[in-house]
């Protein structure tokens, strides 16, 4: 077992920096890079993290090849980190794989990695990865140029996960909506879906037909607690607010939504209040109306409204 201070000791050029049971690398992993990751697999090192720094093609292979099998390593976070010059997307595929077979990590992000559209295949990788992995409980994807075809290859997945529980797709998809298309793919999760409880697809341009129809989905869905929608449906008025409202009286489960154009101003309160800080006096009173009508208490924190009005 490899410990702390053998580790530290092998940080001659400060790439990683230690936190407890928690590694971020910080810098280039540098030439003495399989001795790092060797001494990683052999630590009791519970969460590894890369933010903002390069891991060069042939580096990273080394840490996936260690990953297969390691079974210390609980969360795995890469934030924006550059993996060359010379990008492989064939080690993406690998990287997928590696988390069908590792059998530890519960906890994903994956985040700001460009994902090149022109080519499905990195989207095939991924939804492959989701269909078939068995230990992830949290998965974020947050603003990772994931585009509306990978957004329907990821929701066909999603129907035979059984583990996952949070999910986080914020700031990906330009058009969530494609009208050509007959499709609304994350009404078919909630529909479909029996396992996560939470769902982030904030910063996202929904469109009125994709909401009416996850309003509809989440009548029937009796497992999600927590859904973000916060700068996604910036066209919704007030009867889409109002039927969304009404297909929510069925639902006993869902306990916080955010809706608003800033999660900031959004109170956590049950959902049938709609919490919702929005830019339109008229909305925001019909949203007042529909709360007093169903003798709901009414507790709004929200700020710089339009004109003031606060509730």
């Amino acid at each position: 077992m490899a410990s702390y201070s053998e580790l530290e000791s092998l940080n001659v050029n400060h790439s990683f920096e230690i936190n407890g049971d928690q590694l971020t690398f910080v810098n280039d992993i540098g030439d003495d890079y399989k001795d790092i990751i060797d001494a990683i697999n052999r630590s009791n090192i519970r969460v590894l993290e890369a933010t903002d720094c390069t891991i060069q093609d042939y580096k990273f292979v080394y840490l996936i090849n260690m990953l297969k099998h390691n079974t210390n390593i609980k969360e795995l976070y890469l934030f924006e980190t550059n993996r060359g010059d010379n990008y492989n997307r064939d080690i993406f595929d690998l990287f997928m794989d590696m988390l069908v077979i590792n059998t530890s990590i519960v906890s994903l992000a994956y985040t700001r990695a460009h994902f090149n559209n022109e080519d499905s295949s990195e989207a095939d990788a991924l939804a492959n990865m989701i269909k078939n992995n068995s230990t992830l409980t949290s998965l974020s994807l947050m603003d990772d140029n994931i585009d509306f075809n990978g957004l329907i290859k990821i929701s066909d997945a999603l129907k035979y996960n059984h583990t996952l529980v949070s999910l986080d797709l914020t700031r990906n998809f330009d058009v969530f909506y494609n009208p050509e298309q007959d499709k609304a793919p994350f009404a078919n999760i909630l529909e479909n879906n029996d396992t996560l409880t939470s769902l982030s697809l904030g910063h996202n341009n929904i469109s009125k037909h994709d909401f009416m129809k996850m309003a509809e989905a989440l009548r029937e869905n009796h497992t999600l607690r927590s859904l973000d929608l916060a700068y996604s449906i910036p066209d919704i008025g007030i009867n889409e607010m109002e039927y969304f409202n009404q297909m929510l009286q069925d639902n006993n489960t869902l306990t916080y939504i955010s809706i608003g154009p800033d999660r900031d101003y959004d109170a956590e309160v049950p959902v049938h209040l709609i919490p919702i800080a929005i830019r339109y006096n008229e909305l925001l009173e019909s949203i007042v109306q529909i709360a007093k009508n169903n003798k709901l208490k009414l507790r709004f924190l929200i700020t710089r409204l339009l004109n003031g009005i606060a509730y």
